[in-house]
C-alpha cells in the first residue's frame, strides 16, 4: 500500500476534476450549478449536444472544394475575362479583324472546290466575301474611338504597357503613339469618301489615297513595335535570370548555415560532458 503525498493529491484531483468537466454535459453543469445556489433547473429541454457540434457537421472540410463552387469560380473567370476583353476598343477591334479575315480565307477556299452545280463558287464565296466587306466597315468605324487614345499615349507613354526599366522602351511608346495621331483622321477621311462621296468636302479628296498614307503610317507602327516588344523580351530574360541566381544565393546561404548549427551543438554537448 502506497502512500501518496498531498501534492499528489492535489494533482490527481486536478485531473479528475479537469476530465470530467469535459464529460459533463452543459444542462448538467447548470444543474449542478442551481444545487449549489438551491435553485431548481428544467433542463428537459436542453440538448445534450454542444451546439458547436453541428455547425462542425453542417460545414465543409476545410479547402474542400464543391464541383458546384468550382462550376461557380470557372464561369467568374471567364466572365472576367470577356467582360475585359469587350470592354476595350482595340481587343474588341482585333476580335472582328480575326472573324473578318477567315471569312475572307473561306471565300477563297470556296472558289477553289469544284462541285456540279457550282454551289460553293456562286454562292457560298460570295456570301464570305460580302462578310468580309462588312466587318472591314464595321473596323472602319469602330478606329473613330483611336484618336483620343492615341494623343493620351503620345503625352503620358501609356502604349508602353508598364513599367521598365529600358528608357528606350518608353520613348518607342510615345513614338507609336504619335505615329497613330495622324493615321486615325486618315481612315475616317478615306471611309468618308468611300461611303458618302458626294459631300462637298470629301469630294477634293481620293479615298485610296488616304488609305495608302494611313497604311504607311501603319506600317512604321508595326516595325516600331517589333523593337519595342524585342526590347521588353530582353528585359524580361534578364529579370528571370536574376530570380534564378537570387534563388541560387538563398539555397547556397541555408546549406552554409547548417555546418555552422551543427559545430555549434557539438561544442554545446561537449561542454555539458565536461560539466
Amino acid at each position: 500500500m502506497s502512500i501518496s503525498s498531498p501534492e499528489q493529491i492535489s494533482l490527481e484531483e486536478a485531473d479528475s476534476s479537469d476530465s470530467s468537466a469535459e464529460l459533463v454535459p452543459p444542462c448538467e453543469y447548470e444543474k449542478c450549478k442551481s444545487d449549489v445556489s438551491n435553485k431548481v433547473v428544467d433542463c428537459a429541454s436542453t440538448s445534450l449536444v454542444r451546439p458547436e457540434s453541428n455547425q462542425v457537421e453542417d460545414q465543409p472540410e476545410k479547402g474542400r472544394k464543391t464541383p458546384s463552387l468550382l462550376k461557380r469560380q470557372s464561369l467568374d473567370i471567364f466572365f472576367s475575362y470577356y467582360y475585359n476583353w469587350t470592354g476595350k476598343t482595340i481587343t474588341t477591334e482585333r476580335g472582328i479583324k480575326l472573324v473578318q479575315w477567315a471569312s475572307w480565307f473561306i471565300s477563297q477556299l470556296a472558289k477553289q472546290i469544284k462541285d456540279d452545280d457550282g454551289h460553293y463558287r456562286q454562292n457560298v464565296s460570295p456570301m464570305f466575301r460580302k462578310l468580309y466587306n462588312d466587318l472591314n466597315t464595321m473596323r472602319y468605324v469602330m478606329r473613330f474611338y483611336g484618336l483620343p487614345g492615341a494623343i493620351e499615349g503620345a503625352i503620358s507613354g501609356s502604349y508602353a504597357g508598364g513599367e521598365w526599366q529600358d528608357r528606350r522602351i518608353h520613348s518607342l511608346a510615345k513614338f507609336m503613339a504619335v505615329i497613330m495621331i495622324p493615321y486615325h483622321p486618315l481612315e475616317h477621311l478615306a471611309w468618308v469618301s468611300w461611303n458618302m462621296p458626294k459631300l462637298k468636302f470629301v469630294k477634293k479628296y481620293n479615298g485610296n489615297k488616304l488609305s495608302a498614307w494611313s497604311c504607311r503610317c501603319w506600317f512604321v507602327y508595326i516595325i516600331t513595335d517589333w523593337v519595342s516588344s524585342y526590347l521588353k523580351n530582353v528585359e524580361l530574360r534578364e529579370r528571370r535570370q536574376a530570380l534564378i541566381s537570387g534563388e541560387k544565393r538563398d539555397d547556397q546561404a541555408s546549406t552554409a548555415e547548417k555546418p555552422l548549427n551543427s559545430n555549434a551543438m557539438n561544442v554545446r554537448s561537449s561542454n555539458i560532458l565536461k560539466l
